[in-house]
C-alpha cells in the first residue's frame, strides 16, 4: 500500500470516490468528502514499480448534477491528485 492525497482544488465541497485499479477486482473506497482548498490522504496499492492507478469521480455536496470524472490517473506515493469540477 502507497499513501497519496486527493486534493480538492474547487472553490466547493466535493464528495470524492476513489477506485484503486490496481486490485483485483479492482475496489471503490467509501466515498468521502474533501472540503474547498483542502485535501485528504489516503492509501491504495502499487502496482509493483510503486504507482498508484485510481479512477476519481468528484460531486458538488450542494449540488449533484454538478460530477467529475476522470479516469486512468497514475503516479507516485506522496504524489497530491487534484479534483475539481472543471477538469
Amino acid at each position: 500500500m502507497i499513501n497519496i492525497s486527493i486534493a480538492n482544488d474547487d472553490s466547493v465541497d466535493l464528495f470524492v470516490s476513489v477506485t484503486d485499479e490496481n486490485t483485483s477486482p479492482p475496489y471503490t473506497l467509501p466515498t468521502f468528502r474533501v472540503n474547498a482548498d483542502q485535501a485528504s490522504p489516503i492509501q491504495v496499492q502499487e502496482d509493483g514499480n510503486g504507482n498508484y492507478l485510481i479512477d476519481t469521480v468528484s460531486t458538488d455536496v450542494n449540488d449533484s448534477s454538478r460530477t467529475q470524472s476522470v479516469l486512468g490517473r497514475t503516479g507516485s506515493p506522496g504524489d497530491p491528485v487534484s479534483v475539481d469540477l472543471s477538469q
